[in-house]
């Protein structure tokens, strides 16, 4: 399973940028994961693994804004660091695996891409702080609008990544379906239709390789193959790599240039001696200044060698003209055991070109890409714990990296990258005491910057928001955004205007079992 999310931009600072770092998909400015969400767990490979979700929303929460709920008290004497101006719950049963996946619009305004069981919905932040809240529709009789019930299978809703398509706010929906009789979809591509950047539609190789094997074998010389363990959920993620057969003709939905899907072709029809293809992962990256739409997969491949085959997995981007541009390969052999792919990527601008990142194997792993989506450089990995998900934001033209470590169980440490120039060759760990703080949004609204993070169970947790400087080192206290007892999953915050701050959160109330999207407009004031 899988998930993933993406980060928050200012939107003083999209201006200042001229839109360059704007608009990629899975977050504001990485605007492309979605980590996503999205959503993982330490040891995780392929799928990312997230609470199970109901597939029908339940009637959302009234819509009229609600008395703020007093988050952190004051002590006596002391002035509270943040005052919650507006609280709105949108709806139950909101998507934790899905996440909130981020896209800056025309005119400085946020979309916030999530879901509520698999319906995908937008929820669209004006720089004042108003917001509303569109859920997308599929068409009568699609695969993406299809009801998959216990009895048939199961489907994972990944990630949603808004769009403006001529004035219309859309989404792009990542989804994974697993049905019992062992097929399985992995789709990216429109949330309303089944123009599909990337698919797979079939029965995996492995298994249809192994189920001849064992009509022709006996038992004894079985072979297990087994998918990559899945991490917790969120943000978070797998993806599926792009199948054979030639690209179809470009598609055009409205201005934005869809990139042409690729069909997976069924193990069955496989000539002796030809090549296997299988999207394990996708992912959809949206660039709303370029129009233009582009995805990452996972693909495993098997090159026919003697009686067999030899087995990598490939993973590569799928330009908006439709050209496969691979960026790592790993070699599985020609027996695989755990099929591992990139979890919750997500990408941002850094001036003309892209910086991608995703978990893989524990690690933290990123790429500079060109414009042209070639990479610059070799891959970097980043060690010292399992990451959490990955968010990018803008301080001022300085675009930032902002993720999460594992250092024990049940701690973490908040880390951060400067992506001013490129890729660095190490992470800066936030040294901010030992209490475990994950999931970091950054967001600068006026000349203050702020951070996000979770506190405690990092799925579980209560959100704190701290001040800090240029060097991101905390000043005075923070302020608890959520009450004590409340579970957020996942969380996103955004800069308004008049330094205020929007903060939405995945967060399931104390004494509830429906998890609800929040949302909570701050008016907070720096320490002096």
């Amino acid at each position: 399973m899988d998930s993933d999310a993406a980060s928050g931009l200012s939107f003083a600072a999209m201006k200042s940028l001229g839109r360059s770092e704007l608009g990629l998909g899975l977050v504001a400015i990485p605007l492309l994961f979605a980590v996503g969400c999205k959503k993982d767990e330490p040891g995780a490979g392929g799928d990312t693994a997230q609470p199970a979700v109901s597939t029908t929303a339940a009637a959302p929460a009234s819509a009229a804004d609600q008395t703020p709920q007093e988050a952190a008290s004051a002590a006596p004497g002391e002035v509270k660091l943040c005052e919650v101006e507006k609280e709105k719950s949108w709806g139950k049963w909101v998507n934790q695996r899905t996440g909130i996946t981020p896209t800056e619009l025309p005119n400085s305004k946020m979309a916030l891409g999530v879901a509520f069981g698999n319906t995908p919905a937008v929820l669209t932040v004006t720089p004042d702080g108003n917001a509303t809240l569109k859920r997308i529709n599929p068409q009568d009789g699609s695969k993406v609008g299809r009801k998959i019930d216990s009895k048939t299978g199961r489907r994972d809703l990944q990630r949603v990544t808004p769009i403006v398509l001529d004035g219309n706010t859309q989404a792009y929906a990542d989804y994974r379906d697993k049905l019992k009789d062992g097929m399985r979809r992995i789709a990216c591509g429109p949330a309303d239709n089944d123009k599909d950047l990337l698919v797979f539609d079939g029965e995996p190789v492995l298994d249809k390789l192994k189920a001849e094997q064992k009509d022709a074998k006996p038992a004894d010389s079985k072979q297990a193959v087994t998918d990559a363990p899945a991490p917790s959920a969120a943000p978070a993620a797998s993806g599926e790599a792009a199948p054979p057969g030639a690209a179809r003709r470009l598609a055009h939905v409205g201005k934005l240039k869809l990139a042409p899907g690729l069909l997976g072709k069924k193990p069955e029809t496989a000539a002796k001696g030809e090549k296997l293809r299988e999207v394990r992962d996708c992912r959809s990256f949206v660039d709303q200044r370029k129009q233009e739409v582009w995805g990452v997969a996972s693909e495993l491949v098997g090159e026919p060698k003697d009686d067999g085959y030899t087995w990598e997995m490939r993973f590569y981007v799928l330009t908006p003209g439709g050209a496969q541009v691979r960026i790592m390969t790993t070699k599985l052999g020609e027996k695989p055991k755990t099929l591992y792919t990139l979890e919750a990527p997500v990408a941002a601008r850094m001036g003309d070109d892209y910086v991608l990142a995703s978990r893989y194997q524990g690690a933290l792993y990123a790429w500079h890409l060109s414009s042209s989506f070639k990479p610059k450089g070799a891959v970097k990995r980043y060690g010292g714990g399992y990451p959490s998900l990955v968010r990018f934001a803008d301080d001022s033209g300085d675009l930032r990296l902002f993720t999460s470590q594992q250092v024990s169980k049940d701690s973490w440490r908040l880390a951060a990258l400067r992506l001013t120039g490129g890729l660095p060759k190490g992470l800066s760990k936030l040294e901010w005491g030992d209490e475990s703080r994950a999931e970091p949004n950054f967001a600068r609204s006026g000349s203050q910057r702020w951070v996000s993070y979770h506190q405690g169970d990092r799925r579980k947790a209560q959100v704190m928001i701290q001040a800090v400087d240029g060097d991101l080192s905390p000043l005075g206290k923070p302020f608890a955004a959520s009450p004590e007892g409340d579970e957020v999953y996942e969380s996103m915050l955004l800069p308004l205007n008049d330094g205020k701050l929007y903060l939405v959160m995945l967060k399931k109330p104390k004494d509830q079992s429906a998890p609800e999207l929040v949302s909570q407009v701050l008016s907070c004031k720096a320490p002096s």
